[in-house]
C-alpha cells in the first residue's frame, strides 16, 4: 500500500509541478502535460539518499526497500507515461473552453522571443547585475563600519552614545548611493515604462520592485541591529527612511558622480600610447580620422593642397593594416584613412574645419531603431483576412514580418501569399512607433 500511494503522489504530483511550471514559463498546454508525464518518475539517485538516511540512522529501515520499488516502477512505467501523454493533452485541450485556449495561447505566444533580445531580458539583466553589484557594495561598506569604525568610535568614546551616532552618520553617508541605486536604479526607465504598459509583466515588475526595496531596508536593518537593540533599530531606520526620502536628489547626483567617475576610469585603455617628437617649435604630431561624409574622399594630395591652405604636413596615414609612410602627392584620401599631421594648434584646427563633413550634405540622421515588435490578430485588425502581399506592412510600418505563430505552430519568414487569421501572433521587425500605430 505505501509504494502505490507513493508512486500515485508522485506521476499526479510531478505531473502537475513539472507541468504547471513549463506552462508559467510559456510553454504551450500540449507541452506542458507531456513534461509533467515524462518527468514522473524517481531517479536512482534516491538510492544514495535512502542508503545515507539509514547510515546515518535518520530514517527508519523500511524506506530503504519502497524508495528502491517506488523508483523501480516509476522508471518502468515513464515509457508509457510518455506514450499516454499525446492522447491526454490532445483531450484536455479539446475539452476546455474556447476562450481558455485562447488566452493560454496569447500567454504562450507573448512569453516566447524568436532569437531576439527583447525588452523583458535587457530589463532582466540589467536588474539582476545592478542588483548584485550594490548588493556587495553595500555589505562591504556594512562590515568596514561593524569592523572598523564602530569599534573605532567605541573605543573613542568609551561607549557614549556620540560614538553611535557618529558611526551611524559615516556608514550612512557612505551607503546611500549604493542604497539609492539598490532600489531606484534602471526601475523607471523607458524600457521598464513599455513593460510596464504590457498586462503579462506588470505585476511581475512590481514584485521585483518591492523585493529590492525590501533588501535595501534589510541591509539598513542588519547595520543597526549590530548597533543597537532591536527598537532602537526599528525607530532609527524610521528616521532614516525619512533622511533619504527627503535628500533623495542629493543622493542621486552624488551617485551618478561616482558612478560616472568609475566608468570613466574604468574605459580608460590604460596609458595612452607614446608619440615621437617628430616637430620642431609649438607644432606637433598629431592624429585624425577621416570620416565617410567628408568631402575630401577620392582626391589626392596635390588635388586637396592642404600645405598652402592650411599649412600642415602629412607625415602617415594608416588604411587598416597598411601603414603609408610620407605619402606623395599622388595619394588618394578614403574613408576611414587615419592621418598623422604635423602643425601648430591653429593649422590643425583649420584641418579640422576642412576634413568635417560639409553639413548641407550631411542627411539628418532620423532616429530609426528597428526593433523586433510582435503584433497579435484580433477581429478588427486592419491584417486579418489579408495576405502578406497585401497587407503592406513593408510601407505601413516600415517593417517586414519574420515570423508568424498559429496554434502552436511557428512559421519564420512567411511566403507572401500567407494570409493572416484572427489570433496570429505576427513578428514584425521596423520602426517601434510605427508598427504600435498602424499594425496594433
Amino acid at each position: 500500500l505505501p509504494v502505490t500511494i507513493i508512486i500515485l503522489v508522485t506521476v499526479v504530483g510531478k505531473l502537475f509541478s513539472s507541468g504547471l511550471g513549463a506552462l508559467i514559463s510559456g510553454q504551450p498546454l500540449k507541452t506542458s502535460i507531456q513534461t509533467g508525464l515524462s518527468l514522473a518518475q524517481i531517479g536512482e539517485f534516491s538510492f544514495i539518499i535512502a542508503t545515507l538516511g539509514m547510515t546515518l540512522n535518520v530514517t527508519s529501515s523500511f524506506l530503504y526497500p519502497i524508495t528502491v520499488a517506488v523508483s523501480a516502477i516509476t522508471t518502468f512505467t515513464t515509457p508509457y507515461l510518455i506514450k499516454f501523454s499525446f492522447p491526454l493533452s490532445a483531450k484536455v485541450t479539446a475539452s476546455l473552453p474556447k476562450k481558455w485556449k485562447d488566452n493560454l495561447d496569447r500567454y504562450s505566444a507573448a512569453t516566447q522571443s524568436v532569437s531576439a533580445v527583447s525588452n523583458w531580458q535587457l530589463f532582466l539583466r540589467s536588474y539582476i547585475v545592478n542588483t548584485v553589484i550594490h548588493t556587495i557594495f553595500s555589505i562591504a561598506v556594512i562590515i568596514i563600519s561593524s569592523r572598523y569604525i564602530y569599534p573605532f568610535f567605541a573605543n573613542q568614546s568609551e561607549g557614549a552614545t556620540w560614538g553611535i551616532v557618529a558611526t551611524i552618520i559615516i556608514t550612512l553617508v557612505m551607503l546611500s548611493p549604493f542604497l539609492y541605486a539598490l532600489s531606484f536604479r534602471n526601475l523607471y526607465s523607458g524600457t521598464v515604462k513599455e513593460l510596464l504598459s504590457e498586462k503579462l509583466y506588470r505585476n511581475l515588475i512590481l514584485v521585483m520592485r518591492v523585493f529590492r526595496h525590501v533588501l535595501a531596508v534589510a541591509l539598513l536593518m542588519g547595520l543597526l541591529t549590530h548597533i543597537l537593540s532591536i527598537t532602537a533599530a526599528l525607530v532609527t531606520l524610521v528616521v532614516i527612511l525619512i533622511i533619504l526620502l527627503i535628500f533623495r536628489q542629493q543622493i542621486r547626483r552624488n551617485y551618478m558622480r561616482i558612478e560616472e567617475r568609475f566608468l570613466t576610469n574604468f574605459n580608460k585603455n590604460g596609458a595612452e600610447e607614446s608619440v615621437p617628437v617628430l616637430a620642431p617649435w609649438d607644432a606637433h604630431f598629431t592624429e585624425i580620422e577621416v570620416k565617410s561624409e567628408s568631402a575630401v574622399i577620392g582626391k589626392t594630395l596635390e588635388e586637396l593642397k592642404w600645405r598652402e591652405r592650411a599649412g600642415i604636413n602629412v607625415a602617415m596615414i594608416t588604411r587598416g593594416q597598411i601603414i603609408i609612410h610620407i605619402p606623395s602627392r599622388d595619394t588618394v584620401v578614403y574613408p576611414g584613412d587615419k592621418l598623422y599631421i604635423i602643425g601648430t594648434d591653429t593649422q590643425i584646427r583649420k584641418i579640422n574645419s576642412i576634413l568635417r563633413p560639409d553639413k548641407s550634405l550631411v542627411q539628418i540622421e532620423d532616429q530609426y531603431q528597428p526593433s523586433l515588435e510582435k503584433v497579435l490578430i484580433r477581429q478588427e485588425s486592419i491584417l486579418n483576412g489579408k495576405s502578406l502581399r497585401e497587407s503592406n506592412i513593408r510601407d505601413l510600418a516600415e517593417g517586414i514580418v519574420v515570423g508568424v505563430e498559429r496554434n502552436g505552430q511557428r512559421i519564420v519568414n512567411p511566403e507572401s501569399n500567407w494570409v493572416f487569421q484572427e489570433n496570429d501572433m505576427v513578428w514584425v521587425v521596423g520602426d517601434h512607433k510605427k508598427i504600435k500605430a498602424e499594425l496594433k
